[in-house]
C-alpha cells in the first residue's frame, strides 16, 4: 500500500481525523475518494460518514460527505458476545 491512494487517504485519517472529497481532489489529485472509503472499512477501518450541507461559492445549497476517522474494528469472528 506504499505511496497508494488508499495509503495516502488512511494516513491523512489518522494524523488528521477527517477528509472531504474537495480536500482529496485539491491537495492529494484523488477523484474517487468514496471508493477508497469503501475499500479501508471492508479492510477493517471504522470511518463515519457525516452528511454536510453547506452554501457554494454562488450561493446556492450544496450537500458533501466528510469522513470521520474511528478506532479499527474487528473483521470476521474476532468478537464475542456474552450475555449476563
Amino acid at each position: 500500500m506504499l505511496n497508494s491512494q488508499k495509503a495516502i487517504v488512511l494516513n491523512h485519517l489518522k494524523s488528521q481525523g477527517s477528509i472531504t472529497s474537495w480536500y482529496a481532489i485539491e491537495y492529494y489529485r484523488i477523484t474517487r475518494l468514496a471508493a477508497i472509503i469503501n475499500d479501508l472499512r471492508k479492510e477493517g477501518y471504522s470511518i463515519v460518514t457525516h452528511k454536510l450541507k453547506n452554501k457554494n461559492i454562488r450561493g446556492k445549497n450544496s450537500k458533501y460527505a466528510k469522513y470521520v476517522y474511528g478506532e479499527p474494528i474487528g473483521v470476521g469472528n474476532t468478537y464475542n458476545l456474552s450475555f449476563a
